[in-house]
């Protein structure tokens, strides 16, 4: 997978997310937009949570990383942000975020 721009911007799509744990690793995310469910693991759910938490407002894929970070008490390092982008595009392949346009 091609790297992204860590200047890129991310935002939610869907308002009414449901993420549910499942056990202190899984959790269930319920997109309502689709009437669709997914499994995340505990950084997924992480993300997730930090994207909502920002009400719908663009967030930079640096200060995101930064953000999900320090949440778990993780070292901020190329694995982390490699697996950020990965997980970020999952989630806007599934419609949950999106990348912002910009002109």
């Amino acid at each position: 997978m091609k790297s992204l721009d860590t200047s890129s911007r991310w935002r939610m799509i869907v308002k009414d997310v449901v993420l549910e744990p499942l056990s202190e690793h899984e959790f269930a995310v319920y997109n309502s937009l689709y009437s669709d469910s997914y499994m995340l693991n505990a950084i997924d759910a992480q993300i997730l949570r930090t994207l909502c938490e920002m009400n719908h407002t663009a967030i930079d894929m640096d200060v995101l990383v930064r953000l999900v970070a320090a949440s778990l008490d993780l070292p901020i390092d190329q694995r982390l942000l490699q697996y950020t982008e990965e997980s970020i595009a999952q989630l806007a392949h599934v419609g949950i975020v999106c990348l912002e346009a910009t002109n």
